[in-house]
């Protein structure tokens, strides 16, 4: 978006002028794509999510995830020999 701040046509003769160089209008349309392309990235993942949610699930199960995902998915412990709750406790 600083682009939009600081642009010259001193430095880019065919561009624009930008809010420092008495152009607040390109600061704005730099705003509109940042905003525009937020949009577009949140709308594409939702999309592509909600298919993927109708072939398998997003998440893994609450038990699962208390077990241990390393356990669960793997077989193997991640932390051996390590009591993991204690640390828990006392943060």
């Amino acid at each position: 978006m600083l682009t939009g701040v600081f642009a010259s046509t001193v430095v880019n003769p065919a561009g624009f002028d930008g809010w420092l160089a008495g152009n607040p209008g390109q600061f704005m349309l730099q705003a509109l794509g940042v905003i525009a392309t937020y949009l577009y990235a949140g709308v594409g993942t939702y999309l592509i999510l909600t298919v993927i949610s109708k072939f398998t699930h997003l998440r893994v199960s609450a038990a699962e995830e208390e077990y241990g995902l390393d356990q669960s998915l793997h077989g193997e412990a991640a932390y051996v020999n390590t009591d993991l709750s204690s640390t828990a406790q006392a943060s």
